[in-house]
């Protein structure tokens, strides 16, 4: 899309990751500053490495933490000392860096002595602070994002739609003979939407064998059907403010997260309005699961919409060919698809998520997924505890 290509768009991490590449082809042919920037990023990674194994050996500590009493109420101050922290830090910048600064203020510096005041929890601070952290201070964060989330996906409905046309544009004008830009030279825009549609089908087929058995069988052509266009319209706005957002700032900081927790609410209210809230708890149950499904199959489009774009403005950089990028990242979606779940259901299999029944005590932390359960549960009539 050109309106990812301007100088003022471009990310810092897609830029970092231009240059890096740059680097290494200059450093193959004998260049001497290509040399030492190679030579600077192989022994930042080094040094990276080298700490990373010696905080999973306990050497040395993965983070700091120190959790303190604030009047009747408690809180703390927590920080991870991963190198990769530091260099997102750097790549992000100042002004975000701050905004993520002020949410640490307001969330852990005054909510959470405000709401650990009450004194409705009991136990040290630490056990004090986590819990009415994740009670109730994570949904202050989560209105705050799913705000964040609306103001961004107003704000650059302009710029995506500029960006569909100039796709179909360049389509036409490659349809009429005209050689394209070589930033232009995309996969047609019609294969693309081809392709889309083709993929409803198995993820059809996978909600049809989700709702096999149980108590929302008899709904299930109704509820697949629905499911299939609010994944399709739904889908096509978070892949372009997803896929925006990675150019326009960078991967890690594109509104995913925000994204999710409005996609949920979005599903779960559309249940509500369809079974309404007084259900059987076996049912309710079913709609949250059925709700979060639907919702993941939306994460997974805007997390590769956010890869991808991520991807490709690096390409736009070094001066690739968007549709061979393109049908590589098509490629490294195919072997995910194939690669992450046996990977997942071997964790959870084995060490398990934490909230989840059967999870052990080395469980994997999901605070994400434990958020977005809980707003489903929230607005379809379930419990929201086991955060």
């Amino acid at each position: 899309m050109r309106s990812l290509s301007t100088p003022c768009c471009r990310t810092r991490r897609g830029r970092a990751a231009a240059e890096v590449l740059k680097v290494g082809a200059g450093s193959r042919e004998g260049g001497e500053e290509s040399a030492r920037g190679l030579g600077i990023i192989v022994a930042n990674a080094v040094v990276s490495a080298g700490f990373a194994i010696l905080t999973q050996t306990k050497l040395a500590a993965a983070e700091a933490a120190t959790w303190f009493r604030v009047g009747a109420g408690a809180t703390g101050i927590s920080g991870g000392l991963s190198f990769a922290l530091l260099g997102a830090g750097h790549l992000v910048g100042i002004s975000v860096g701050m905004a993520m600064f002020a949410g640490v203020v307001i969330g852990w510096w005054i909510l959470l002595p405000i709401l650990t005041s009450g004194g409705s929890v009991t136990g040290t601070a630490e056990v004090i602070a986590n819990t009415v952290f994740r009670s109730d201070v994570r949904f202050f964060g989560a209105g705050v994002i799913g705000v964040a989330a609306i103001w961004t996906l107003l704000k650059i409905a302009g710029p995506v739609v500029g960006g569909v046309r100039s796709a179909l544009a360049a389509s036409a004008a490659k349809r009429g003979g005209e050689v394209l830009a070589l930033e232009e030279r995309d996969i047609p825009i019609g294969i693309v939407g081809i392709g889309s549609l083709a993929m409803l089908v198995p993820i059809g087929v996978l909600l049809w064998t989700v709702l096999q058995g149980g108590p929302l069988e008899a709904s299930a052509i109704g509820l697949i059907a629905g499911s299939l266009v609010f994944i399709l319209v739904i889908g096509l706005v978070i892949a372009a403010v997803c896929g925006y957002m990675a150019g326009l700032i960078g991967a890690s900081n594109s509104p995913v997260s925000g994204i999710g927790i409005l996609a949920i609410l979005a599903a779960s209210i559309l249940l509500v309005s369809w079974f309404g809230r007084a259900v059987e708890p076996g049912t309710t149950q079913a709609l949250v699961a059925y709700g979060l499904i639907v919702t993941g199959i939306v994460f997974g489009i805007a997390t590769i919409s956010n890869d991808n774009l991520q991807d490709l403005k690096t390409g736009q950089l070094v001066g690739a060919t968007p549709w061979k990028q393109q049908v590589a990242l098509l490629i490294g979606v195919v072997f995910g698809s194939i690669v992450v779940p046996p990977v997942l259901n071997l964790l959870g299999s084995t060490l398990g998520f934490a909230g989840a029944p059967g999870a052990g005590p080395n469980a994997l932390a999901a605070p994400q997924a434990a958020l977005i359960s809980a707003l489903a549960k929230g607005v379809l009539g379930g419990t929201s505890t086991g955060l």
